[in-house]
């Protein structure tokens, strides 16, 4: 009659190999649940967000179509009229400007005064001279 430590001794490889197989197995069976669950859990998930999208979407429609129109009207009604008023501020102050600058040319010419420039014709750039005309009536 043998002892159990004996049995255990010879046979050594034996017990290692069938635990080491029932640990993978239960390893692979845990894994294998822990998949199902997770896929019951993303399941329930995407009817879950599938039904809120759903509510989402109807609501959506519902507000879209007056929602739409006072966005584009609460949004195009500034941007057009600070256009507007930044254009006619502009076109104000240029317009101003060159009124000023044609009463001082027109000063300097009701004056009587006589200017006589000499420049030789290679050098000559219609806008240079008047540039400095203007100059020299102002």
């Amino acid at each position: 009659v043998r002892t159990a430590s004996e049995v255990i001794e010879e046979h050594k490889s034996l017990i290692w190999i069938i635990g080491t197989g029932s640990s993978a197995l239960a390893g692979w069976a845990v894994y294998t649940m822990r998949r199902l669950h997770y896929a019951r859990i993303e399941d329930a998930m995407s009817q879950i967000t599938e039904k809120i999208s759903g509510i989402e979407k109807v609501e959506r429609e519902e507000r879209v179509g007056v929602a739409s129109s006072v966005q584009m009207v609460l949004v195009v009604a500034p941007a057009v009229t600070s256009a507007f008023l930044l254009g006619y501020m502009l076109g104000r102050t240029q317009g101003s400007y060159l009124r000023h600058k044609q009463q001082q040319i027109a000063s300097g010419i009701g004056k009587n005064r006589v200017y006589v420039a000499v420049v030789p014709e290679r050098l000559f750039e219609a806008k240079t001279v008047a540039r400095e005309l203007e100059r020299a009536v102002v």
